[in-house]
């Protein structure tokens, strides 16, 4: 007797011609008994049999895997998708597929709240009902350092190139630099708000350095004779 898949056998031996021989096939965890076959051909599928010997004879106990389901969901639909659901014969390699939306990104396979695999292609060999989510991090919100030139009459002057205005990770250190001058007039200093006073006032040098925890507009004041 031979045993192919997760199983054994009993019933093997020498006898002699008549002997009625019982053959037992036992399936293995996670396995079911498929049958006898003899030269390929299955003839039973109970998994006991009786044999009479009138000659040399092989039969071969088959077992496969049982029916085993992978089940797969996001954590948020929105910031991503699954794929690799699937119901197959314990024992087979499976991959389970996360594909993150947009800025946003994959986080890790979670069975229950135990990290499973960080990889967003996750191939293993499935044995038994599991139940994977992909979790998904939304993308990390920015903040926008805007800049804006004015002149003393607290009215907008286009044209003006300021450095440091842009978009940042919240709570960036950020350096903002005015020209000296401008079609404007000259510099005076940085104001947080309008209008234009000494309240409002944040410096009067040309670079200012802040931490940039939300998205800000900050004056450059320009002063001219005419």
């Amino acid at each position: 007797i031979s045993v192919v898949g997760n199983g054994s056998a009993t019933g093997s031996g020498y006898y002699t011609e008549g002997t009625n021989v019982v053959c037992i096939a036992t399936a293995g965890e996670g396995a079911t008994f498929d049958g006898w076959y003899r030269n390929g051909v299955r003839f039973s599928v109970s998994n006991m049999i009786q044999v009479t010997m009138t000659d040399n004879d092989s039969i071969e106990a088959r077992f496969v895997g049982a029916p085993v389901t992978l089940a797969v969901s996001s954590n948020n639909n929105s910031l991503g998708t699954v794929s690799g659901g699937q119901t197959v014969t314990a024992g087979t390699s499976v991959t389970a597929v996360a594909t993150p939306i947009g800025e946003a990104s994959f986080v890790g396979w979670y069975e229950g709240n135990v990290l499973v695999s960080s990889d967003a292609s996750y191939t293993f060999t499935l044995n038994s009902n599991r139940t994977l989510v992909a979790h998904f991090a939304a993308p990390a919100q920015r903040v926008v350092v805007s800049c804006t030139a004015v002149d003393n009459q607290g009215s907008v002057v286009s044209g003006v190139q300021f450095t440091g205005a842009g978009s940042y990770e919240p709570n960036t250190s950020v350096t903002v630099e005015a020209p000296a001058d401008s079609s404007a007039g000259d510099f005076t200093g940085w104001y947080s708000a309008l209008p234009i006073s000494v309240e409002n006032r944040l410096t009067t040098n040309r670079t200012y350095q802040f931490e940039a925890t939300e998205s800000v507009t900050l004056y450059a004041m320009y002063y001219s004779q005419e």
